[in-house]
């Protein structure tokens, strides 16, 4: 982890490496997907991030209790989890863009 070296703490490297990545992919879902990168919806797009890591989370919990192994679980939810991610994104982060670009 490059930010480690720079920062010789863990959680703070993990909490800025964590950081960077979703500024990143808030500025290239919403450009790239939605046709917007507009910065007040960083929170939204911030709390369905939180939300998808629990739903993620306990799902894999889940699975992992069910039997299944961690990585066959993570293949398992993973297109759960793209396709809620894209409808949470779609319908409450970047909703107005989507409006927009139906009419």
């Amino acid at each position: 982890m490059i930010v480690f070296g720079l920062t010789g703490r863990v959680v703070f490297s993990l909490a800025i490496s964590w950081i960077l990545g979703v500024l990143f992919n808030f500025r290239t879902t919403g450009r790239l997907v939605f046709g917007s990168s507009d910065p007040r919806l960083l929170m939204r797009f911030v709390g369905v991030y939180f939300g998808l890591f629990w739903i993620n989370a306990a799902g894999l919990r889940a699975l992992e209790w069910a039997g299944l192994a961690p990585a066959l679980g993570a293949l398992a939810l993973t297109p759960f989890i793209a396709a809620t991610s894209y409808a949470l994104m779609r319908d409450f982060v970047f909703s107005a863009v989507a409006t927009r670009a139906q009419r």
